[in-house]
């Protein structure tokens, strides 16, 4: 889980990012983990301005044998990086607004595929409609289904490299990737099993 957080004052505290293993952690009332940040870009901080710059955090107790990770405690991070951290929830908010709004133009384009292969077979249901549709519903199946198993995938090599951090990363990549491949191959296997049953 990615968090922004504030403090109980409504004031920032001096991270503007956690990432949290919701895995992890002392069990609460409700039978489940309480989780754990696992990693924090901050700002400057520290007694004395030990750290009197923008930064990595990572719970050094947690993880101890994998260097990748643990090599990540206090690395100096860009400004460019930290804005980026400081505006995740408002960056997550627009990526959400803006594949909605893909989303609509992706059924926009399917619907008007499949209705011009049904002014191609003579505006009737013929071979070339049948085809399409059958494409367009693989590419929609395979593209929920391969972000799925890729997220999945993802999730479990960025664990592997570097826990907490890696698993967000791989999520999202695997993700992304899963997607579009799950949807090429979605609409290829329907498209082909389409035209097999009208030879």
């Amino acid at each position: 889980m990615i968090t922004n957080p504030v403090s109980s004052s409504g004031k920032s505290t001096s991270s503007v990012l956690n990432i949290v293993d919701k895995s992890l952690g002392d069990v609460g009332k409700n039978g489940s983990p309480k989780g754990v940040t696992v990693f924090k870009v901050d700002s400057p901080h520290g007694p004395n301005g030990k750290y009197n710059y923008n930064h990595t955090n990572i719970n050094s107790t947690l993880y101890k044998d994998n260097k990748i990770y643990q090599s990540l405690n206090h690395k100096p991070v860009s400004n460019t990086v930290y804005n980026a951290a400081k505006n995740m929830d408002d960056i997550a908010k627009v990526a959400k607004v803006g594949g909605r709004a893909l989303a609509v133009a992706a059924v926009v384009m399917d619907g008007k595929d499949i209705y011009d292969s049904y002014k191609a077979d003579g505006n009737k249901v013929g071979k070339n409609t049948v085809t399409t549709a059958a494409g367009v519903a693989g590419n929609w199946a395979g593209g929920v289904a391969g972000a799925k198993v890729g997220a999945m995938g993802g999730a479990a090599i960025g664990t592997a490299i570097c826990p907490g951090l890696g698993t967000a990363i791989g999520g999202f990549v695997g993700g992304l990737v899963g997607g579009i491949a799950g949807a090429l191959g979605g609409r290829a296997a329907g498209e082909g099993i389409a035209k097999a049953a009208y030879r």
